[in-house]
């Protein structure tokens, strides 16, 4: 509980909560200490026994714990930081000079973890979602209990299943100089034999695995290889799946290949923003995209977002990653939440927690620089939003084509309905890669006959699209061939540039359709309120 107030049931203060999350062990926490920056917490002679839950909290005379549970009152503990904080148990040890040999445990937190706006602003616990999952930094959550928290009992979302997911690189930077490489995986690694050179290898024989050490990480899911010579050009490194967890229960699930190539410096429009959200939900959370328009390795870390053209009001990334020819890296808050509303999940290790600046919605500037060079900059206004959208909150503008000036209006479109209005960390939805010129038949059916039977064969009917611009607003109605209205696949959406529209025979109460000819009716509005109509035949059949 790093930030009791306001109480919602529990004791308005800080605690810690131990679990001896064994069956046969017990362990006199005499032994044992807590250290937060700082400050180092010493705890008393007591005896934590096989699953038992321990209340550790700072003495106080109105202060009792007792009746949720057992209790450590301790004279002195270190204070943990509301917003952002790491803290680990250590055994035997007064410094953590040498944390490989002392740190039994580690957690780091910040206001995203609690994974919930209302319940960051106070009164809420993190707790563990399984203690079965001791290996992942994140897996944590604010507490379901109405009282805030479940001091000296189960989690209150607690899962007992075993965590199968696999062991995965995150990312990886150089350090320093072009000779020594960190690697940061998704879980706290095994300490068993992590720094034997065999879980590696060089496919150069140019460059050799000098020795490999564990980064300066309490967490333990670091690992610094240090090669030899120093980088002039690149080469490819094998990460080998016999890297397992900290518990060693899972592993990498097949080798993992690593480019290491020497990092430039930046011109103008080697990277650019390519797609930017200011005016977020209600809860939600601005976001930045940059994408890497040249063939060339850069280190984000050495980037600075602003939004004006002093240094006053710009903001250092702090994440170390390289970013790769024709990739893409997003900055926001929370990436909990644009993974999760923008159905991004997939993309996580590419969306990076980063504060940003404090973009106006209705217009500001945007500005890229590296080494007090500007990269890419331009002044966006709310009217860049297509006009025919009655609300743009939580819609993105997304960059059209990144060989095009940023700072014209024309190059930028809302981000399309059918994506959810944005697509952070991958490619825009309004991107236009083959800049055709206008049609009356932009809607194409790839088969017009469909049997709609679940038979696995021609299940469904797909209707494609192509756009020459992005922008457009589209109504797609099916109707029967007594001009029923049956179904709407789209009512006054906004499309992306190009797309396909599934329909599956059923109609809009999820009945099955009847075999027969239907009618697709198709209207589209352009952004400056241009009109089109289609119409297009299909016929479903198979179904009796």
């Amino acid at each position: 509980m790093a930030d009791p107030t306001p109480s919602l049931g529990l004791p308005e203060t800080e605690y810690i909560e131990l679990y001896n999350h064994t069956t046969d062990k017990f362990f006199n926490l005499k032994d044992y200490r807590i250290m937060n920056g700082k400050d180092t917490t010493l705890l008393n002679s007591d005896t934590l026994n096989p699953n038992q839950y321990k209340i550790i909290y700072k003495k106080a005379s109105d202060i009792n714990f007792g009746k949720f549970g057992d209790t450590l009152q301790l004279s002195k503990m270190g204070s943990l930081t509301n917003s952002k904080d790491s803290f680990y148990l250590i055994r035997n040890a007064t410094t953590i000079a040498n944390p490989k040999d002392v740190v039994i445990d580690a957690a780091t937190y910040d206001l995203n973890l609690y994974q919930d706006a209302k319940k960051a602003v106070g009164g809420y616990s993190f707790e563990r979602i399984n203690v079965n999952t001791p290996c992942n930094p994140l897996g944590w959550m604010a507490s379901n209990n109405p009282n805030g928290g479940t001091p000296g009992r189960i989690n209150s979302d607690s899962s007992k299943v075993i965590d199968n997911t696999p062991l995965e690189i995150d990312r990886y930077f150089f350090k320093n100089n072009d000779k020594t490489v960190v690697i940061v995986f998704n879980k706290s690694l095994s300490r068993k034999g992590v720094a034997d050179k065999a879980h590696y290898q060089s496919l150069s024989t140019n460059y050799k695995i000098d020795s490999i050490t564990i980064d300066n990480s309490i967490l333990f899911n670091s690992i610094q290889l240090n090669f030899s010579p120093a980088l002039k050009d690149s080469f490819r490194l094998i990460v080998k799946p016999t890297l397992k967890d900290c518990i060693d229960k899972t592993a990498l699930e097949k080798p993992d290949t690593l480019l290491l190539k020497k990092t430039e410096t930046p011109i103008r429009n080697d990277l650019i923003v390519n797609e930017i959200l200011t005016n977020p939900e209600t809860g939600g959370s601005r976001f930045i995209e940059l994408y890497n328009n040249s063939n060339k390795v850069f280190d984000v870390a050495n980037l600075r977002i602003g939004s004006d053209y002093t240094t006053t009001n710009n903001t250092q990334i702090t994440t170390k990653m390289l970013i790769f020819p024709k990739e893409y890296i997003v900055l926001t808050s929370n990436p909990f939440y644009i993974q999760k509303h923008y159905n991004a999940t997939k993309f996580r290790k590419r969306i990076l927690s980063q504060k940003l600046p404090s973009w106006d919605d209705k217009s500001d500037i945007v500005l890229l620089s590296y080494n007090n060079v500007t990269l890419d900059s331009f002044t966006y206004q709310k009217s860049w939003h297509n006009p025919l959208l009655a609300n743009t909150e939580g819609v993105s503008l997304e960059r059209v084509d990144p060989n095009k000036q940023s700072n014209d209006k024309a190059n930028w479109q809302s981000a399309a309905h059918t994506v959810g209005f944005a697509t952070p960390a991958q490619q825009n939805s309004q991107y236009n890669r083959f800049n055709v010129a206008a049609s009356n038949h932009v809607f194409s059916l790839e088969k017009k006959t469909f049997s709609p039977d679940s038979d696995g064969f021609e299940d469904f009917l797909s209707l494609s699209y192509h756009f020459d611009k992005g922008g457009y607003l589209a109504s797609i109605f099916i109707f029967n061939d007594k001009g029923k209205l049956v179904k709407k696949l789209k009512d006054n959406e906004l499309l992306s540039v190009e797309g396909t529209v599934k329909w599956e025979g059923d109609t809009d109460e999820s009945l099955p359709t009847r075999v027969g000819i239907y009618v697709i009716a198709i209207e589209w509005i352009s952004p400056t309120g241009q009109v089109q109509r289609e119409k297009l035949a299909c016929v479903v059949s198979g179904r009796l």
